[in-house]
Parts: structure tokens; sequence; C-alpha cells
């Protein structure tokens, strides 16, 4: 389903942004079978735009654009954007997430789509998940659903004295954090759907989320993090 269609947020390039899993759920073991959102580059595929540097317009200044980000851009977001190229997806209807789960930008970032668009979303949906890097400039509205997505120490006290909650990437050092308990250092105790921390200020938590790099990419953010002055690892 297609939930925005228009200018980025970020850059004022054209993007869309579609729904998928409304019928058939998500297989997705980590979050469980949630509605699954994706924030595209209207102009170009995925896999190429990270090439390009067209994904800035979905992926602003994320620091992990195009060195340890986990999203392989050639498969899923490929996929769907090519089922949009074709007209493969049905125009928006907020009712048709009244209540069931939806993960904000399992690929992009929600802050180069207006907050009134997830708002419509978040009103009708049992839980919302979803992370932000833009939390410096984006719409201060989108931490209401939205975590502030960090990387070191040093953001996670910014962003929190700017009034958001954070997931941050590294290794648990306060305690304020708890370890994700969908990930594996958390034992994989809880699903995303099950868990539904991840839901910025709406539902009142306080806890802040933290998770340790993954993947085959985790050396490169290793050694990014290992030249921040700021550093904790």
């Amino acid at each position: 389903m297609i939930i925005y269609e228009g200018p980025s947020l970020l850059n004022g390039d054209p993007i869309v942004a579609i729904a998928t899993g409304m019928v058939t759920p998500s297989t997705n073991r980590k979050t469980g079978p949630m509605i699954q959102t994706w924030i595209l580059a209207q102009n170009e595929a995925p896999h190429t735009a990270v090439k390009s540097g067209n994904d800035a317009a979905v992926c602003g200044d994320c620091p992990a654009r195009g060195k340890w980000c986990y999203v392989t851009t050639f498969q899923g977001p490929r996929s769907i954007w090519e089922s949009w190229k074709r007209g493969g997806y049905p125009l928006f209807s907020s009712d048709s997430f009244a209540g069931k789960p939806v993960r904000f930008g399992a690929y992009g970032d929600p802050a180069a789509v207006p907050f009134e668009v997830w708002d419509a979303i978040g009103f009708q949906a049992s839980m919302v998940t979803g992370y932000t890097h833009q939390w410096k400039t984006c719409d201060p509205l989108h931490k209401h659903y939205c975590m502030a997505s960090v990387d070191t120490e040093a953001e996670a006290l910014e962003a929190r004295d700017r009034g958001w909650r954070t997931f941050r990437l590294g290794t648990k050092s306060r305690r304020d954090e708890v370890i994700c308990p969908a990930s594996e250092e958390g034992g994989k105790k809880l699903t995303c759907m099950e868990c539904g921390a991840c839901n910025g200020t709406s539902q009142g938590r306080k806890s802040h989320i933290v998770i340790e790099a993954h993947g085959a990419k985790t050396k490169r953010f290793e050694e990014w993090i290992s030249s921040q002055p700021e550093s904790i690892t």
C-alpha cells in the first residue's frame, strides 16, 4: 500500500513510502509479523541509489549509510520499488492499519515523510516501532513514535536532553539503558512486536534501548566509532 508519494522532508527529492505485509504478514524473525514500511527514492532503484548518493532523500545524514547499514537494498527494497514502478500497490487507507502492529522504516528514515502520515497510521495501529537518525533536525513530533537512533553515548545524552528516548548501537554502559530483548545478547526473549518498547514517547515509557552491532558489516561500525572522540567502546 502506498502511504506517501511526494517530496522528501530531508532534501526535497521525490520519494515514496510503501507498507507491506497488509495481507501476508512479514516473516521477519526479529520483528515478528508486523506490517513493514519502506521509504524509497522514486527516481532510482534503492541498490543503485546507495551508490549514486540519491539515497540521501530517504537516509539523510545517517552515518551507517553506505558503510555498516544492515539493509540489503538489492533484495527487499529493490523488489518493492520495482513493484511500485509497475503500479502494484493500492493507495493509502489508514483504516487498513486498524488493530495491526506496524514498523515505521524497515528501510529509510521515517523523518523523510510528514509526521501526519505516521500519525494517521499510529492512531489506528495496535502498536508501532520506529527509529530516526534525523533527531537533531527533523520535526520534533516524530519523537512521539520514533526512537532517536544514536551511535555514541554523547549523542544519546544530547538526544535525551531534547526529549527523545534513544536506541543506541553499542554496549550497555548506563543504568537507564535496557538491552534489546530481540537481540542475540538479549537472549532473543521477545520479538519487536511482543516487546513494543521502541515506540518513542507514545506510551510513556522511560527506558532507553541498546543493542550491539551485528552482521557482516560490524567491523566497519567498530572502526568508525573507534575514531570518534566520544567513543565508549
